[in-house]
């Protein structure tokens, strides 16, 4: 039992980083002032699956105004996350994260 528990820990643990190293890369990306815009949502764009626990099957979308970056398969599904991208109070665009394949609640 006890080996079961440590076992579930270091697998929490584990996630917790993945999801810290997207954010932290996130924020590095963010805080490059060499890069413009649309190259920006571009990088992050392909940045977060690496942060979702199924990776392998995740996909991510920006659209911004005019622009949309998104990872090569993605594609709308049942399995997705979703947020408006707000500034000065008005919607601008959208963040949409999804799974491609069904996967069992976490």
């Amino acid at each position: 039992m006890e080996d079961e528990s440590i076992g579930k820990l270091i697998d929490d643990l584990k996630e917790r980083s993945k999801e810290l190293n997207c954010l932290y890369e996130v924020e590095e990306i963010m805080g490059d002032p060499n890069l413009g815009l649309e190259e920006v949502l571009l990088r992050i764009v392909h940045t977060l699956p690496a942060g979702w626990q199924f990776s392998d099957i995740c996909q991510a979308k920006i659209a911004y105004l005019d622009f949309d970056a998104r990872t090569e398969g993605f594609r709308e599904t049942p399995w997705e996350l979703h947020a408006d991208i707000i500034v000065q109070d008005e919607v601008v665009g959208q963040i949409r994260v999804c799974y491609t394949d069904e996967r069992p609640p976490a």
